[in-house]
């Protein structure tokens, strides 16, 4: 729809989305077809704008096409729809097959088998399911806001009974330029349901518009509310320069850790805002899995402006917070809760942009168990799956049986010590993660961005033996600003570009403008060779899959080649976009 900016919509609202002729002749038909023969409909409308038209009233519009989303847009499983296409027709006019006596009724039984998003033909008679609420951002905002102020009207007694037994928690806020968007950020603060002693650590990054006054007068109210404090700036007299320049969110946020006292590091932006169980949730799974970085779900501010990345970010479960560790932060850095010693492990923050991401990457370094190298476990989980399959016959191999082992075995090593934790979920965020087109995050460049992910995979992972010559999957942009990003040593170990696009399998990728220049075949991806870096956006591919392209293939057609490569996610394939 019209939330996430894209120009193919993946939900259906109201029947407000096009939906192209090919994708309607496979999927919207069909479903017509069998909801006549369920309610012996015999004025079942016969073309696009007909259905258009009925699409609200009947059970299957509001529910079955959104369900469906973006697999349906993108042609999902190909099916056959009992229809006759009525020739001559301007309007793409269709007319449904008559359902006459058994043998009609055996034929759809076998065409609902293949049709996956109903799994009983009830559910065609089914009205949507009714679903709560949901709260919109702003919402949440407001209530976080009328909370505050019954903290402010408690006053000091609302933190008398801070316990001892509980970690100092420090939040640390940088600020430069936050006069509109601080007295938000801080009076989440007030509402905290946190039991322990809470200190507020703030660091003025050489703000022009009064961010200093605001701070001054936030820092009497907290102290009110019995809140511990500190603050700093890089211009406040009399040790700043009044000249002083901004030095980045890194440099801030490196001052502030160092004037604050914390055990638990508690990751702030001065525009954002907490719900009330932010810290008591975080600081609880920080005790469980001590090593981790802690994030948590969060709603965008403004509600629906990047509805994409918002869904993508909440929903990822254990195992793709460590899998898709190179395509983005899976955590999102104002939702980070820490412990203080990993701050120091890790060394702070670089003080240049992508600092959120540089941190990221560096502490998963120290995760290195949960490289699946070739060796030690994975070899005795080859032989165990090498005898399981000699017992159970060929229905299921080895290699298969081998793959699932080694899932496994990523799975428990995650549970035992997770290097990412998120906690909340979408309908109960912790944090309310505003944006805008300035904000720092949308401003650092893709270049930037790819520079220090592959840095990361760099020292990471093509330092593993089985990684000494590897093959890139997409001879599109992405796969050639990656190789360019890789460094000479690195780069002389990519065997090939892989394809599917016939115009570019079987040419040649040159770049005269590296040292030493790059010399590369395009190979169809059946021709790769293992290990693989995927450099085909999964998103993209998933919108341009509509299309009937070359250039990019559908989500589930990179996996499906991936598997039949008997390649392994996290072990001898990443994707990188």
């Amino acid at each position: 729809g019209t939330d996430n900016r894209s120009s193919h919509p993946r939900v259906l609202y109201n029947g407000m989305a096009r939906v192209r002729e090919s994708v309607f002749a496979q999927h919207g038909v069909m479903t017509l077809s069998l909801l006549g023969r369920q309610k012996n409909i015999s004025n079942t409308p016969t073309n696009l704008s007909a259905v258009g038209r009925s699409s609200a009233a009947e059970p299957f519009g509001g529910d079955a096409p959104a369900r469906r989303g973006a697999e349906g847009a993108a042609g999902g499983e190909q099916g056959t729809p009992r229809t006759e296409r009525v020739q001559g027709s301007k309007s793409a006019e269709f007319k449904s097959a008559e359902f006459k006596g058994e043998a009609a009724v055996t034929e759809d039984e076998k065409l609902l088998e293949h049709c996956d998003w109903f799994c009983e033909e009830e559910r065609l008679l089914e009205p949507p399911p009714k679903r709560r609420l949901r709260r919109t951002a702003e919402a949440m905002a407001t209530e976080v806001s009328l909370l505050a102020a019954q903290a402010k009207a408690a006053g000091a007694c609302s933190r008398a009974a801070a316990s001892e037994s509980f970690p100092l928690v420090s939040i640390i806020v940088p600020a430069h330029n936050a006069m509109t968007t601080l007295d938000a950020a801080l009076e989440s603060v007030l509402c905290q349901d946190y039991c322990g002693r809470v200190q507020v650590s703030l660091f003025d990054d050489a703000s022009t518009d009064g961010t200093a006054e605001r701070i001054a007068h936030w820092l009497a109210r907290l102290n009110a509310n019995g809140f511990e404090t500190v603050a700093s700036g890089s211009r406040w007299q009399p040790s700043g320069n009044v000249d002083a320049k901004a030095g980045g969110i890194g440099f801030a946020k490196n001052r502030a850790v160092a004037q604050s006292e914390g055990a638990v590091l508690i990751f702030l932006d001065s525009d954002d805002i907490m719900l009330p169980a932010r810290i008591s949730q975080q600081v609880l799974a920080l005790s469980q899995s001590p090593r981790a970085i802690v994030g948590g779900a969060w709603r965008r501010l403004p509600d629906g402006a990047t509805a994409h990345y918002e869904s993508w970010a909440n929903s990822l479960s254990p195992e793709r917070l460590w899998l898709e560790q190179f395509r983005e932060t899976t955590l999102q850095m104002p939702t980070w809760a820490i412990r203080r010693e990993t701050f120091a492990r890790v060394g702070g923050f670089v003080e240049k942009p992508a600092e959120d991401l540089a941190f990221f990457l560096k502490h998963l370094d120290d995760f290195p168990e949960l490289l699946l190298e070739e060796g030690g476990a994975v070899d005795a989980i080859r032989e165990e799956g090498t005898h399981a399959a000699a017992l159970v016959g060929p229905s299921r191999s080895a290699e298969g049986l081998k793959f699932g082992r080694i899932e496994a075995m990523l799975a428990a090593r995650l549970r035992a010590d997770p290097p990412l934790v998120r906690v909340g979920s979408r309908e109960e965020p912790l944090l309310l993660y505003r944006w805008s087109a300035s904000s720092m995050t949308s401003t650092v460049s893709r270049r930037e961005l790819l520079a220090v992910r592959v840095a990361a995979f760099e020292r990471r992972v093509l330092t593993l033996p089985s990684w000494e010559a590897f093959t890139v999957w997409g001879a599109g942009r992405d796969g050639r600003q990656f190789v360019s990003a890789l460094s000479p040593a690195a780069r002389a170990r990519v065997l090939a570009l892989a394809d599917i696009d016939p115009k570019k399998v079987g040419s040649t990728y040159t770049n005269h403008r590296l040292e030493p220049p790059l010399s590369l075949p395009i190979i169809h991806v059946r021709e790769m060779r293992p290990p693989v870096v995927v450099c085909v956006s999964l998103r993209r591919a998933d919108e341009s899959a509509a299309d009937n392209g070359c250039s990019a293939q559908p989500t589930g057609e990179i996996a499906r080649a991936a598997s039949e490569l008997g390649l392994v996610e996290g072990r001898t394939v990443w994707y990188f976009f």
